[in-house]
């Protein structure tokens, strides 16, 4: 068995500047930047739980919303 997650959004940071993005915009209205940032404990936990259910089979990430590498 093959567990896929997506995770959305990974974060409201992106340079893409993308005209079709209405994430964009909605990022720049936060009150709190940081909302829309997943935290690293976050994600470890996301993980964790990912990896424990999946036991020895595949464990497939994507990460959609802003852009990842930024986070």
């Amino acid at each position: 068995m093959n567990i896929s997650i997506m995770l959305k959004p990974a974060s409201s940071n992106c340079n893409l500047r993308c005209k079709y993005c209405f994430y964009n915009s909605l990022s720049s209205q936060r009150e709190m930047p940081s909302h829309g940032l997943m935290s690293e404990q976050t994600l470890r936990a996301t993980l964790k739980k990912a990896f424990d259910f999946a036991g020895n089979d595949r464990v497939m990430l994507s990460f959609q919303g802003g852009e990842p590498l930024l986070a």
